[in-house]
C-alpha cells in the first residue's frame, strides 16, 4: 500500500496509538475519525502510481504508446540530447501541464489532452531515452504518454460551518 507521504506518518501514528485524539472538528468516535482520515488520504492519493516497468512513482503514471503526426498531439515541445522521463516530467510539471509525452529518444511534449491519433502497440514505443538507456522514450511519431499527478484534495481545509 502506498499512501500520500504527507499523510502516511499521521495514519501510522494513529493506528499504532488508539488513544491518540483526532484533529477533526467533528463530534465523532475515534474510530470513525480514523476511518474518515484514512479515506481522505486514500482519495487524495487515488492512483498513487506506478511508472513504466512497474516502478513506484507518486509524480506521474505511464498511460501508453500513442501516435503523433507533424500536427502535434501535445501542444508544447522541448528537445534535449540527454532526454529522460524525469527530465521531461520536470519541464511539463513546471509549466503546469497535465500530460507529457516522450518521442524518438530525445523529444518531450507537454499538453492538457492527448490521444488525437490513437493508441498504438507498445512495440512501436521502443526507442531508448538518450539520457537514460533504461527508459523508453517513444519511437518515430510515437509518444510514450504519462499523466502528471498533483495533490488535488483539500485535506487540510476546515469544513464550511
Amino acid at each position: 500500500q502506498h499512501f500520500c507521504p504527507k499523510y502516511s506518518r499521521e495514519l501510522q501514528a494513529r493506528s499504532s496509538n488508539p488513544n491518540s485524539k483526532t484533529q477533526l472538528e467533528f463530534n465523532m468516535s475515534k474510530m470513525a475519525a480514523f476511518n474518515l482520515l484514512a479515506a481522505a488520504a486514500l482519495l487524495c492519493c487515488i492512483g498513487c502510481c506506478t511508472a513504466q516497468h512497474g516502478r513506484p512513482n507518486e509524480k506521474y503514471t505511464y498511460i501508453g504508446c500513442y501516435g503523433d503526426t507533424t500536427r502535434r498531439d501535445l501542444s508544447s515541445y522541448v528537445a534535449h540530447s540527454r532526454m529522460s522521463v524525469e527530465f521531461c516530467y520536470r519541464q511539463c510539471d513546471r509549466l503546469r501541464y497535465r500530460y507529457f509525452g516522450l518521442q524518438n529518444g530525445r523529444l518531450c511534449f507537454c499538453g492538457n489532452t492527448y490521444g488525437l491519433y490513437g493508441r498504438k502497440s507498445e512495440r512501436e514505443c521502443n526507442r531508448r531515452c538518450n539520457g537514460n538507456r533504461d527508459e523508453f522514450c517513444g519511437g518515430r511519431m510515437r509518444n510514450c504518454i504519462y499523466e502528471i499527478h498533483r495533490e488535488q484534495c483539500e485535506c487540510d481545509r476546515k469544513p464550511n460551518a
